[in-house]
């Protein structure tokens, strides 16, 4: 139903800002989400659907963690439109959606796995608990802040990551963690 939704705000030439930032062009990414999560709290351990799910992702897994890297760094999300546009803004929100699920399932369904244990030593996974959602909130405000500072996107992008980091660590450190303490 999203995918036929989007297919027609395409189709109709909707811009790059609604179809981009659209709850409802972007509502299958989160669905898929909670329906990952859904079903990685209501499978039993050792249970046949645990089992084949465990074989399904072991088998595909690697190539779906390999296709979102590749998707990650060499694909260019097309701002102008054309063929590529229409094909990309249709289904590609969804399809690395899927990747992105069938990735955390091999992670999550795997945890003896060597991409597990990389991702779970705690010097990855404690910043990833305490910092991530800090760093997603802060990115696009600093982001912004640093375009008329630093016109070259090559120095901007990194400036942006490393500023993130350090306010959400501010905001984590200052903001988050005393509210927690209060709240306990």
């Amino acid at each position: 139903m999203l995918l036929v939704s989007r297919f027609f705000l395409v189709s109709g030439g909707a811009s790059l800002a609604r179809l981009y930032n659209g709850p409802d062009t972007r509502a299958d990414e989160l669905l898929l989400g909670c329906a990952v999560a859904l079903v990685f709290c209501s499978i039993s351990p050792g249970s046949r659907l645990h089992v084949s799910l465990q074989t399904g992702v072991r088998r595909g897994g690697p190539f779906a963690g390999l296709a979102l890297l590749l998707a990650v760094f060499l694909l260019k999300e097309p701002t102008t439109p054309g063929a590529w546009f229409d094909v990309f803004w249709t289904v590609g929100p969804t399809a690395l959606a899927l990747l992105a699920g069938l990735v955390i399932g091999w992670l999550v369904l795997l945890p003896d796995g060597l991409i597990s244990k990389i991702l779970g030593h705690r010097w990855l996974s404690r910043p990833g608990r305490d910092l991530s959602y800090g760093m997603y909130l802060w990115h696009l405000p600093v982001f912004i802040l640093l375009i008329p500072l630093v016109p070259s996107l090559a120095v901007r992008v990194p400036l942006t990551a490393a500023l993130s980091v350090l306010m959400a660590y501010g905001s984590f450190r200052f903001v988050e963690r005393p509210i927690r303490r209060w709240a306990s």
